[in-house]
């Protein structure tokens, strides 16, 4: 595994048990999935000029060249984080053309969607979605809960449901207030609910076990446990699609990329 360090941020695992955490959760759930992967994580500051960089390592590394990107990062359109942060139009565009870049240059980039459900911590009586994972340039990863039933022959099979433990405890999820209801979404997708009814783009496009009830048992700090999260869900489908890339390359190796915020467990890793 590489380690890549942005913006002068640490690396010390020690620094931050809760963002180590999350880190960990994308590399073992990656590594877990797409054996044999090389994984390169990226470490950047938890603010509009993180998120830009860390884009931007990604697609101008040409020792790793990544294939797939898993980013865990991200927060509500246009609303200040806890702190401080806003996402400005300029960022947002500015990100949008980094992943726009991505895209041109065939990295696949898996963004969670949260694990608030429409509040995303706001509480403000209104729905909300939070960016990356409404980037039209992205696909946005959503949350499932997984419940095993007995079956009619005396055995049992597994149910795979939306995940959505109550206020604030389910997947994120919604319609953009900033980003454009893509065509293909005509018909499917319903304007917001929001103020202005914006046609906006729905996510998430994908989903994958979220819930921590029945979530990925993995290893941090020494410890053992079992945890969740649209965090989880979204290397499980970058590992996917890495494995995809390997086998439509008839064999290549698994190239896996990973970044990550350096001072928040709700900070971003990636893989590819």
């Amino acid at each position: 595994m590489s380690v890549i360090a942005l913006d002068g941020v640490s690396t010390d695992p020690l620094a931050a048990p809760d963002a180590t955490g999350e880190v960990m959760l994308d590399i073992e759930v990656a590594g877990a999935l797409a054996g044999g992967a090389r994984i390169a994580v990226y470490f950047s500051t938890f603010d509009e000029k993180g998120v830009i960089d860390a884009i931007n390592a990604v697609i101008n590394d040409i020792k790793h060249r990544p294939s797939v990107v898993s980013v865990s990062w991200g927060w509500d359109e246009n609303q200040p984080f806890s702190n401080g942060i806003l996402w400005s139009p300029a960022a947002i565009a500015h990100v949008n053309d980094s992943l726009l870049a991505a895209a041109h240059l065939g990295i696949s980039v898996c963004v969670a969607t949260g694990d608030d459900g429409a509040e995303a911590q706001l509480k403000d009586g209104r729905a909300h979605v939070n960016f990356p994972a409404t980037s039209p340039y992205v696909l946005a990863v959503g949350g499932t809960t997984l419940h095993v039933a007995a079956s009619t022959r005396g055995g049992t099979h597994v149910n795979e449901v939306v995940w959505n433990s109550g206020p604030g405890s389910g997947t994120g999820g919604g319609i953009s207030d900033i980003t454009p209801r893509p065509p293909w979404q005509d018909g499917i997708v319903p304007p917001s609910i929001n103020p202005g009814h914006f046609a906006g783009r729905g996510i998430p496009d994908v989903a994958a076990d979220a819930d921590p009830q029945t979530g990925y048992f993995i290893m941090s700090g020494g410890r053992y446990g079992v945890v969740g999260g649209t965090s989880a869900a979204a290397p499980v489908w970058a590992a996917l699609l890495a494995r995809a890339n390997a086998l439509l390359a008839r064999g290549s190796a698994i190239s896996t990329r990973c970044f990550t915020g350096s001072s928040d467990p709700r900070a971003c890793c990636g893989i590819s």
